[in-house]
């Protein structure tokens, strides 16, 4: 049976995954017993399996970049990221605070607190990266609604077309009560 990391969490489900040094991690709720989480583990043997296979071929396909390699990704970053968030900032009408690059090994960036432009353009700050059906959406077109959006609601020229009815005045609501039940003889 594989080996594999436990953590214990308030939560209903139980999950299976491979960390990035492909050693199993699983997430139970507090009241599993260890024997049903060893029998959850060996019924996925075979996930684990392909799941190591997957990404020990993805590292290969694509290793990690030299110390040469990273100052020149970096260099070209600093060069060109900038001029983007200049333009957008320009079309949004906002004064970005700053831009700060780093070597965050996730996919989108690292969940970081403070919300830059740049993450707000990437989809980070609003949580998009972590839904898998936009996982792979291009960040100009996040970028692209997110600032016509806003520029709709700045403008004042954003409706609502669905959800609740906004409030009326109190001048127009109309009062209805149901009519009295008409009495019956007997």
């Amino acid at each position: 049976m594989t080996d594999y990391t436990l953590i214990r969490a308030k939560r209903r489900t139980m999950s299976l995954q491979l960390d990035r040094d492909g050693r199993a991690v699983v997430r139970a709720p507090y009241g599993v017993k260890k024997e049903f989480i060893d029998r959850f583990v060996a019924e996925h043997e075979d996930w684990l399996t392909c799941a190591r296979e997957k990404q020990q071929a993805r590292r290969l396909a694509h290793p990690e970049p030299t110390d040469e390699e990273r100052r020149a990704l970096i260099a070209l970053a600093k060069e060109y990221l900038p001029m983007r968030v200049d333009y957008w900032s320009g079309i949004m009408d906002l004064t970005p605070t700053g831009l700060k690059i780093t070597s965050a090994r996730t996919r989108f960036g690292s969940k970081m607190k403070k919300v830059h432009l740049g993450d707000i353009l990437a989809g980070t700050a609003v949580g998009l990266h972590s839904a898998a059906k936009v996982q792979y959406v291009r960040p100009e077109i996040i970028g692209l609604v997110l600032g016509a959006f806003i520029m709709s609601a700045a403008s004042k020229e954003f409706k609502a077309r669905a959800g609740s009815p906004p409030a009326l005045p109190k001048s127009r609501v109309i009062k209805w009560s149901m009519p009295p039940k008409a009495r019956t003889s007997g």
